[in-house]
């Protein structure tokens, strides 16, 4: 007897970059490197290091007046992810503007979805998007 399992991803589940848009907003935590603090008697905690690299890092993106079409190019990217299943990498766009051509992170940083993407309809068929992501090791 065999069990399969299949999660149903097309195309094998390949990641697929981000859409190429420009946010009007983003802001980002920098992460937390990975230490544990144990408290000591009488002296101040020990910190214990476990990595050298800072990790959760979070990116919240804000796209404002987008067409319809653009809207759904990041709807339909995040149900290609099958929401914070695949993790995927960002264009320079996301960055543009930014003083660093990568941002705060590695530009081959892998991201989530850390929620659903929200979208808030104007008149004239515009949509404000807003996206939060977190990094992935």
């Amino acid at each position: 007897m065999s069990l399969t399992i299949s999660w149903g991803l097309a195309g094998g589940g390949a990641s697929v970059e981000f859409p190429a848009l420009e946010p009007a907003t983003r802001s980002w935590s920098m992460g937390i490197y990975p230490i544990t603090l144990q408290a000591a008697w009488g002296i101040q905690p020990l910190a214990f290091r476990h990595g050298l690299a800072a990790a959760g890092h979070t990116l919240s993106l804000g796209f404002e007046l987008l067409t319809a079409t653009e809207a759904a190019l990041i709807r339909t990217h995040y149900h290609g992810q099958r929401g914070a299943l695949l993790p995927f990498g960002l264009p320079e766009a996301v960055w543009r503007g930014h003083t660093s051509p990568t941002g705060p992170v590695p530009g081959t940083t892998q991201w989530r979805y850390a929620q659903e993407p929200g979208e808030s309809h104007r008149s004239a068929g515009l949509v404000d998007v807003s996206v939060e992501l977190v990094s992935v090791l």
